[in-house]
């Protein structure tokens, strides 16, 4: 059995060449990991339409990228009574923001509310009609893969992947 723990990037190129069994997983809800919602196949299909393949990984962060600085200056801007914010509104907006990405929700929820978190998603290889497919996908949202803000990796692990008292 082969476990590629962020082969998401992997399946659209070499698909055929992965074998039934692999367990593949991603460095987030993207790819086809991702939700099945209006954004999500908007991106797909302008990402297609414009590149002739599916977007991984990298394109999913870089349009999540984009889409949380609008998210944030929207409200900076909705903050400020409709004026432009300036650089320091729009950063202070983007402290403990939750908006919505192609990939579904992203909470800046670490780094004192400066860095994202997201679920992650894990399936399992199969061969389909010439296609790869992925079955028995198991999802694990933010709070399940990543430790609580201001606590170590090794500490949370410790503590069963709770807060450490």
């Amino acid at each position: 059995m082969l476990l590629f723990t962020a082969g998401g990037t992997a399946v659209e190129r070499l698909g055929g060449q992965i074998p039934d069994g692999t367990i593949i997983g991603a460095r987030g809800p993207f790819d086809m990991f991702a939700p099945d919602t209006a954004l999500n196949h908007w991106f797909r299909k302008a990402y297609q339409d414009k590149y002739g393949v599916a977007p991984s990984f990298p394109a999913y962060k870089m349009a999540q990228a984009v889409l949380g600085v609008k998210s944030a200056y929207e409200k900076a801007r909705a903050a400020n009574k409709g004026k432009t914010p300036n650089q320091d509104q729009v950063i202070a907006a983007f402290e403990n923001l939750t908006f919505e990405g192609p990939g579904g929700k992203v909470q800046m929820a670490t780094g004192k509310g400066h860095q994202a978190v997201q679920g992650t998603a894990y399936g399992t290889v199969k061969h389909e009609k010439g296609q790869v497919t992925l079955v028995d996908v198991k999802t694990y949202p933010a709070d399940k893969v990543t430790p609580p803000d201001g606590v170590k990796s090794e500490a949370w692990i410790k503590a069963g992947f709770k807060k450490p008292s």
